[in-house]
C-alpha cells in the first residue's frame, strides 16, 4: 500500500455526527496520524469561524479548505493560498433569481455570513456552524465585497425542485452541490460557488501548497459535494451514512460517522502502513 502524507476530510457527517463534535476515538485517531507524519486538513463547506472550534479540539495547525473549495487557508496566521469569490454579476441575478422564487439565500464572505431575512432554517443553520447571521441588503453585499459562496436552506419537495431548477439556469456560471447534515437528514443544505470550484479544485491548491501528490492522499467525505474529493484523491473514501450514489463512486466505504467510521479507517490505514 503507498505512503500516504495527507487525509483530507469533511466535516458534517464525516468528521463529526449528530452531536456536532469529534468523538475521543475520532480525535486519539487524527492525533496518531499526525504523528505518523500525515497532515491532516478539513474540507468543508462551512465558513472558517465555524471550524474553529474543531480546530482547537484536533489541534490541527496548518490549511484547510473551506467553502467547498473555493477557499484554501490557514485561517490562525490568515495565510490564502487560493480564493475564488463569486463573479458580480452572476450573483447578482442569483439573488435576484432567489427572491423572485420566494427563498431564503445565505450569502458567505470569508469572514461571515448575511442573510435577506431570518426564518426557522436560518437560525437553524446558524446554531449547526456556531456563528451568528447578519442581515443584509444581499443586492448591494455581492457588489461592495468578496463573495465566496451562496447557499440555499431547504426542507420541502417543492423547494428542493425549485432549487434543482435554478442549478440548471445558472449551469456552467455556478456550482450547485447539495449536502446534508448528520441529525437533521430532511433538510438540504445546497452550497454554491463559481461554475469552476469544487472541493477537487481546493484540493489540487491545497496538495501543490504541501508539495504533496494527489496518489498521496487520502479523501473522505459523505456528501454528494464531496465527490469531486473523493474521485480525485489518490484513496478517495465514503462514509457508510453516504448516498449510495456517493458510496458506488469511492475506492472504499468506510464505517458509519456514528460508529466512528473515519477512527476505524485511519487506524487501518495506520496499521497497513506499518505492517511489515
Amino acid at each position: 500500500m503507498p505512503r500516504y502524507r495527507l487525509l483530507v476530510t469533511d466535516v458534517d457527517g464525516t468528521l463529526i455526527g449528530a452531536s456536532l463534535h469529534p468523538s475521543a476515538r475520532v480525535v486519539a485517531a487524527l492525533r496518531a496520524a499526525r504523528a505518523a507524519g500525515w497532515r491532516v486538513a478539513l474540507c468543508t463547506g462551512r465558513v472558517p469561524r465555524a471550524c474553529a472550534g474543531l480546530l482547537y479540539a484536533l489541534e490541527l495547525n496548518g490549511c484547510h479548505i473551506f467553502f467547498d473549495g473555493a477557499l484554501v487557508s490557514d485561517a490562525a496566521v490568515e495565510q490564502v493560498v487560493t480564493l475564488r469569490p463569486l463573479p458580480v454579476a452572476t450573483a447578482s441575478s442569483l439573488v435576484e433569481a432567489v427572491a423572485a422564487a420566494g427563498l431564503n439565500l445565505e450569502l458567505y464572505t470569508p469572514d461571515g455570513y448575511y442573510v435577506a431575512r431570518r426564518d426557522g432554517l436560518s437560525a437553524l443553520h446558524s446554531r449547526v456552524q456556531g456563528v451568528p447571521d447578519q442581515q443584509a441588503d444581499l443586492a448591494a453585499l455581492v457588489r461592495t465585497a468578496r463573495v465566496v459562496k451562496a447557499e440555499l436552506v431547504v426542507a420541502r419537495d417543492d423547494e428542493r425542485e425549485v432549487v434543482r431548477a435554478l442549478g440548471r439556469s445558472f449551469a456552467g456560471r455556478l456550482r450547485f452541490s447539495w449536502a446534508h447534515v448528520a441529525g437533521y437528514p430532511e433538510i438540504s443544505f445546497v452550497n454554491v460557488v463559481a461554475g469552476e470550484v469544487s472541493k477537487a479544485t481546493g484540493l489540487a491548491a491545497l496538495a501543490a501548497a504541501y508539495g504533496v501528490s494527489l496518489a498521496e492522499v487520502v479523501g473522505v467525505g459523505d456528501g454528494p459535494n464531496d465527490l469531486p474529493l473523493i474521485t480525485a484523491a489518490g484513496l478517495g473514501v465514503a462514509m457508510a451514512n453516504a448516498p449510495l450514489a456517493v458510496r458506488a463512486q469511492a475506492a472504499l466505504v468506510a464505517g458509519d460517522v456514528e460508529a466512528d467510521g473515519l477512527a476505524l479507517l485511519v487506524e487501518r490505514l495506520l496499521a497497513d502502513e506499518s505492517a511489515p
